[in-house]
This record gives C-alpha cells, sequence and structure tokens, in this order.
C-alpha cells in the first residue's frame, strides 16, 4: 500500500488545455512530502504530498505546460480504490483547475496505478466548467518520483 500510495503523489496531475475541450497529457512529478497516521483498529492510513509538472496537447495538437500540487491518501477499507485525493493545477497561461480522483493499483506490488477524476475550472476559461480525466502512474525506481500520460475532457 506504501508503494502505491507514493506512486499516486507522482502524477503532476494537467487539467487545463488551451481552447480545446479535449487534451492528453504526460507529466511528472516528485514527493514532497508524507505521513503514516495509525487509527484505532485498522490499517494506518497513508498520505502523501506532491508537486509536479506535466506538457499537455490540445484536440488541435497545440501544447502547453501545467504545474501541480497534490494530496493523496489510503482509500477507506472495503473501498473498490486503493487511494483517493485532490490536486491544484494550474497553466502556463494562468488558467487553473482542481481535480478529485479514485486510484487503482494496477499490479501485485502496488507500484502502478490506474486514476479517474473530475475537473472543475476555478480560475481563466474553463472557470465554473467540469470535466472528466483519467491516466496512468508509474514511479522511478526510486519511488520519489515518477510519471503518468492520460487524457482529459471538459464539459463545455
Amino acid at each position: 500500500m506504501k508503494t502505491i500510495l507514493a506512486t499516486a503523489l507522482l502524477l503532476g496531475v494537467s487539467c487545463i488545455s488551451a481552447n480545446a475541450q479535449s487534451f492528453s497529457f504526460q507529466s511528472t512529478s516528485h514527493t514532497v512530502n508524507s505521513l503514516t497516521a495509525q487509527v484505532s483498529m485498522g490499517k494506518p492510513v497513508l498520505a502523501a504530498f506532491s508537486s509536479g509538472s506535466s506538457t499537455n496537447t490540445d484536440s488541435t495538437g497545440k501544447k502547453s505546460t501545467t504545474t501541480s500540487n497534490c494530496a493523496f491518501w489510503s482509500a477507506e477499507p472495503g473501498s473498490q480504490f486503493t487511494f483517493v485525493g485532490a490536486c491544484n493545477v494550474k497553466e502556463s497561461n494562468g488558467d487553473e483547475s482542481s481535480v478529485v480522483a479514485s486510484c487503482v493499483a494496477t499490479n501485485a506490488a502496488q507500484t502502478e496505478g490506474d486514476c479517474w477524476g473530475g475537473m472543475t475550472g476555478t480560475a481563466g476559461l474553463h472557470k465554473g466548467k467540469t470535466g472528466t480525466i483519467s491516466w496512468h502512474q508509474k514511479p522511478s525506481a526510486d519511488n520519489k518520483t515518477g510519471m503518468a500520460w492520460g487524457v482529459g475532457q471538459w464539459n463545455d
């Protein structure tokens, strides 16, 4: 569980894509901080915080960049997800959004995962609009950095 949680934070999620409704992205990020909190009669809650950057390509082929700050933590016992979290994302043109996502480990070692989430525009072109995003993430050998790649769609 600890390994996949670290992976979750390495996503560097991308959310805003110039003036297009759909986009793809590739990102890198690194873990800034992590913690383990013991709870009575249960598994510890693992949490990690990361920052990252990504390159986005919109449906017209235009490229842009984003930066992100994320927090992810282990999902509640019995959940179909391995971890859940949230990110704030800022595009180089000043557009901003937030992402709330849930992720599932995709291998026995829990070192890779698939994530699905909702986006909300908070500033700029997509302010007040919503969308969906999904990605696959994989850590580097040091489990402190990693990469993710995925797609998103604004509900304009």
